[in-house]
């Protein structure tokens, strides 16, 4: 009884349960009034034949034998005929009950046809308020059409109708949705385009620059082609970074995650920047218990990577950076620590931005390294964590549950 559910129908059903009850009693009524004037046309006619047979002489009791005999014999159908009582004759007694016969034909008549108006109008009435709802639906179909998405469908009454505006409304939402996501991904990708045509705008006119420093001046090409081979180098690090982080946000990349010694993951991360370190005058220190993490080895070294190289690119001649390792009973942490140039309060909330480089900044970073490194690691089921003081140095702490199956 679902169409019951809908309070407009449950509004037209009464409406016509009510006119269907009226003219069931309307009728019972005019039938027991029709009844009752039978009865009593009948009543009449037998006083008359009484009267006319009492005048006649006949005694009581044959009268009452007279009236009640319900027999039909041939001689009293052949006096009749003779008479002129037939079937094709106004018969008298008829005739006594003509008028109000007619009467209740009218009324019965009047009451057939007020009950069809009736009908007629309970239909039309609902038929007009149900095009009344399509008509605006349609207009906030259109309206939504035009732009104007934050219109919904009235679906907060109970009917098939109104379920069906609900699933026109959920559809919308859905569609708002993708739209917004849609959006958002175009004005990420416009973004992206505009920074990566920035960051590889620099070192590709640096490299033109050198080259034809380097084609004018003979004597200035092993100083100027060492710099043009470390631009290249940074746009070869840009495109490699971002061609990772396009990997991640595609989800492409599977996770193969193995039983990994920390202490030798970390000593390979660190293995590569040994030689810069030695050149900067920068120490390299590493320290921890042997302990086993379930991850992605050659991601996680990534990560770690790109860690030692951000407290490379922000200590000074002298400093050093240490990284270190632990695990508790819950956590297993790795932490990168320098006594660098830190991160002031106003950088530290966006430093895993993508692209972002602090005013301050005088490495030549591309500002992916760190969004980079904490994609890695959450993507693990990991954590990556900063805290920093300025003029003090940083610690950067990637931290991975033991109770966790990566």
């Amino acid at each position: 009884m679902s169409f019951l559910q809908e309070k407009q129908n449950r509004h037209y059903m009464i409406f016509v349960g009510g006119g269907c009850a009226f003219l069931l009693f309307f009728s019972l009524f005019l039938g027991v009034c029709r009844e009752r004037e039978r009865r009593a046309m009948f009543l009449q006619w037998e006083k008359t034949v009484s009267s006319a047979m009492s005048e006649k002489g006949l005694r009581e009791d044959e009268i009452g034998e007279i009236l009640q005999s319900r027999e039909i014999t041939e001689e009293g159908e052949r006096l009749l005929e003779k008479l002129g009582h037939t079937e094709k004759e106004n018969f008298r007694l008829l005739e006594t009950g003509e008028t109000d016969n007619f009467f209740f034909d009218i009324v019965l008549a009047a009451g057939s046809l007020l009950a069809v108006f009736w009908f007629l109008g309970s239909a039309s009435v609902f038929l007009l308020q149900r095009e009344k709802q399509y008509e605006n639906a349609v207009k906030i179909i259109d309206a939504f059409q035009k732009g104007e998405t934050g219109l919904r469908l009235p679906g907060s009454d109970t009917g098939g109708i109104y379920r069906l505006f609900s699933s026109v409304n959920r559809l919308a939402t859905a569609f708002c949705a993708r739209e917004e996501s849609a959006q958002k991904a175009k004005d990420f990708l416009k973004d992206m385009v505009s920074d990566i045509s920035h960051q590889l705008k620099t070192p590709l006119a640096a490299v033109n620059m050198y080259m034809e420093i380097m084609m004018e001046d003979r004597e200035a090409v092993e100083v100027f082609g060492e710099k043009a081979i470390l631009s290249l180098e940074r746009m070869e690090r840009l495109t490699g970074n971002l061609l990772k982080i396009a990997r991640l946000d595609a989800k492409t990349i599977s996770f193969e995650k193995t039983p990994c010694n920390v202490g030798g993951l970390v000593r390979d991360a660190a293995e590569g920047f040994i030689t810069r370190a030695e050149k900067e005058g920068k120490q390299i220190f590493l320290e921890g218990e042997e302990t086993i993490l379930s991850c992605d080895r050659s991601w996680t070294e990534e990560a770690v990577s790109n860690l030692i190289k951000n407290a490379l690119d922000h200590t000074g001649r002298g400093d050093f950076v240490k990284i270190s390792w632990e695990k508790s009973p819950v956590m297993i942490r790795i932490s990168v620590e320098d006594n660098g140039s830190g991160i002031s309060e106003e950088d530290i909330y966006h430093i895993f931005k993508r692209f972002y480089r602090s005013s301050s900044s005088a490495s030549g970073g591309s500002g992916l390294g760190l969004p980079l490194a904490k994609a890695i690691v959450e993507e693990q089921g990991g954590n990556l964590t900063v805290s920093s003081q300025e003029g003090k140095g940083s610690i950067f702490v990637i931290s991975f549950s033991c109770m966790t199956k990566l």
